[in-house]
């Protein structure tokens, strides 16, 4: 599902990324996890990845998911936010 209340305008979402049609997926669990830890783990993965490649990132807690769409947002990645369980978000990231 995805979150259009996480600040991102509708217009710059990247809706219904698919998992085929990137490079390579990885996925990266932050549950458990706070910020800033969370984004410094994205930021340091996605210095990992090549241009195209898709990055899930698991959080359990909505202000984590909303700051860290917003990071990388401003990076110029694309972006989308789903939860996929009751307090359980992914953030999709597409690396440009």
């Amino acid at each position: 599902m995805l979150r259009e209340d996480f600040g991102i305008p509708a217009a710059n979402l990247f809706l219904n990324l698919q998992e085929q049609d990137c490079m390579a997926v990885y996925r990266l669990d932050t549950c458990g996890e706070m910020c800033p830890i969370p984004i410094v783990r994205t930021k340091v993965k996605l210095k990992e990845l090549q241009p195209g490649d898709l990055l899930i990132v698991t959080s359990d807690h909505s202000c984590t998911s909303r700051s860290l769409a917003e990071t990388v947002q401003k990076m110029g990645h694309r972006v989308e936010v789903r939860e996929v369980a009751h307090g359980v978000w992914e953030v999709v990231i597409e690396k440009v």
